[in-house]
């Protein structure tokens, strides 16, 4: 008959200081010390806090990619509308550039473009 295999949940700490959850073989004959089961005890205790650790930093950051993007809805909506208007301005700043006469002198229709434009306005 081959040996009994048991595997324990253990911390695993990498140079990087992270401490990784894994399984540890143990072999033996089937019962377990009470330095083991306390250690066991320990080890699923502190597996627990992880889990509840990660849990809280997954909600955490649900949280802030939610928040992140109603940010990112609210400043692309004003940008639209600021393109619009700059596009609007820039047309009527161009109108008025080209209406100049000899004289510097603007024409009327051409300032009231002006004025829409500013207004929010489309201009022909």
């Amino acid at each position: 008959m081959s040996d009994i295999k048991f595997w324990i949940p253990s911390i695993k700490t990498y140079e990087d200081g992270f401490q990784h959850p894994t399984m540890t073989e143990i072999k033996g004959d089937g019962f377990i010390s009470f330095n083991d089961y306390t250690k066991l005890k320990t080890q699923v205790e502190f597996l627990i806090h992880l889990q509840v650790e990660t849990i809280l930093e997954r909600n955490e950051a649900e949280a802030e990619v939610k928040r992140l993007r109603a940010f990112a809805t609210c400043t692309i909506i004003p940008n639209k509308e600021l393109q619009a208007q700059i596009k609007r301005l820039t047309k009527a700043g161009d109108a008025i550039y080209e209406s100049f006469d000899q004289f510097g002198q603007v024409d009327a229709m051409t300032l009231k473009g002006w004025q829409a434009a500013k207004d929010g306005k489309d201009i022909q």
